[in-house]
This record gives C-alpha cells, sequence and structure tokens, in this order.
C-alpha cells in the first residue's frame, strides 16, 4: 500500500497542474481576445490599400499579441508531457481506514444502500479534471490560430488586389521569444517557422493525449464519462490536424502568389 506521504505528493502534484492549466488558460484567452477573427474586420472595401493596411494594423497590438501566444503555446507544449506522464501512471491503491467504529464507514438506517457502498476512490479514478483543463487550454489555442489562419486568407485577398502586382508594404513587428529578439527584416519569416512548430508539436501531443486516455480507461470503462472523454480527445486531435492542414494550405497558396514563406 502506498505511504500517507506518496498519495498527498500524487495530490499536491495535480493540484500544481491545475493551477498551472487555470493560469495558462487565462492567458490563451487573452490572447484570443487580443486577436479577433478576420470577420470583425469591417473596413469599406473603397479604400485604398494604403488606407486599409494603416487601419487594420491598429485593430489590434499584433506584437504583444503574438509573443504572448508563442509563449503560451511553448508553456503548453511543456506542460503536456509532465501531465501525460502522471496520467499514465499506475494508479493508487486506497489505503483502508486503520482506525475502529470510524464515522465513515457507518452503518444505520440512515445510510442510503449507495452511501454504504461509496469508497473514496478519487486517486484511482482517471484525472479527469486536468484532462478537461489540458484540452481546455489547446482547444482555445487552436481558436486563436483559427483567427490568424482568417487574417492570413483576408491579407491574401488584398494583396492580389494590390495595384500594379505590387508587395504591399507591412510594418512587421519585432518578434521577442524569451532572451531572443528576431530582427524586423526576418521576423515573419520567424513567425511562420514558430507557428508551424508550435502547431506540429501540439498535434503530435493531442494524438500522445488520446492513446493515453485510451489506456488509462482501457476496457473497463464505458460510462457516460469515459465516453466524453474519449470523444473530447478524438475531436481536439481531429481539430489540431486540420489546423496544420489549413496551414500548409495557406502558405502553399501565399507561395503561388509570390510570397514565399
Amino acid at each position: 500500500n502506498p505511504s500517507p506521504e506518496s498519495t498527498v505528493f500524487l495530490a499536491d502534484a495535480r493540484s500544481t497542474h491545475a493551477r498551472q492549466l487555470t493560469t495558462l488558460a487565462a492567458d490563451i484567452d487573452r490572447v484570443y481576445r487580443g486577436i479577433p477573427p478576420a470577420t470583425v474586420c469591417h473596413i469599406p472595401k473603397d479604400r485604398s490599400p494604403e488606407e486599409f493596411l494603416e487601419e487594420y494594423s491598429r485593430m489590434f497590438d499584433a506584437q504583444q499579441c503574438l509573443e504572448m501566444l508563442f509563449s503560451s503555446g511553448q508553456a503548453l507544449i511543456d506542460l503536456y508531457p509532465v501531465i501525460l506522464e502522471g496520467l499514465s501512471a499506475k494508479p493508487q491503491e486506497i489505503v483502508d481506514c486503520q482506525r475502529e467504529n470510524c464515522i465513515h464507514v457507518e452503518d444505520s438506517a440512515y445510510v442510503t444502500s449507495r452511501e454504504a457502498s461509496h469508497t473514496d476512490d478519487s486517486l484511482k479514478k482517471p484525472g479527469t479534471f486536468l484532462i478537461n483543463l489540458l484540452v481546455l487550454c489547446h482547444k482555445r489555442l487552436l481558436d486563436v490560430f483559427g483567427n490568424l489562419l482568417s487574417h492570413a486568407h483576408l491579407c491574401a485577398r488584398v494583396a492580389t488586389a494590390y495595384p500594379n502586382g505590387k508587395e504591399p508594404r507591412v510594418t512587421v513587428p519585432e518578434l521577442r521569444v524569451g532572451s531572443f529578439v528576431a530582427s524586423r527584416t526576418s521576423s515573419s519569416t520567424m513567425q511562420a517557422v514558430l507557428l508551424g512548430h508550435v502547431m506540429s508539436v501540439l498535434k503530435m501531443r493531442s494524438t500522445q493525449l488520446r492513446k493515453v486516455v485510451e489506456d488509462m480507461l482501457g476496457d473497463d470503462h464505458d460510462d457516460k464519462q469515459s465516453r466524453i472523454l474519449r470523444l473530447q480527445c478524438e475531436v481536439l486531435e481531429e481539430d489540431s490536424i486540420a489546423k496544420v492542414d489549413e496551414l500548409e494550405q495557406v502558405k502553399n497558396r501565399l507561395t503561388n502568389l509570390g510570397f514565399p514563406i
């Protein structure tokens, strides 16, 4: 049987991961609010390309939002393997109560049959709360990716309409990731590379999460909650794959338009 210390350690680790994921979810949601989808960009079509770009660039703080995006994405990438390892760990056995006449085993007419048979097996159950938080963070980050890609589609349309086939001049902010700062000349390329990296790694992580949950549940869990967990992980994996595929389509389209990435 596990010692009380090991039980407390597991509970503390889960609590720490829960706090980290909750904070991260709030950070990612701020990024989502800071980068609205292109559908909210209500700019008249009769504006000149220069006027459009000027007004468009004022709609959100690109530098701050992108730095927060890559920082949050890296934080999620770092947390994933730690949490997956914890979910893959062998379930703890329940330590039987050693107290005589303990109230939790009270047998009386007041106690219902369900209460009498209930065992506190929270350590045996899958980490449903952590899985939900992990899926929440990942899904919200996919929403941010979706917004970014919608802007890429919009900018591609504007670029094709630019007079005389010229390339519009766009002010690309510096990109700071940790202590590394990309110059303005290389910032756009670095953004595309980092975005592709984060999306690809998270796609791989979503597959790992689905497999861990499948192994964790096995054939012994077919209740509604277990089916919901399986479906959540399957949908997350499908959405992650779809976003990576969409990014490749955007890159190919921009390359065909003469804007290699």
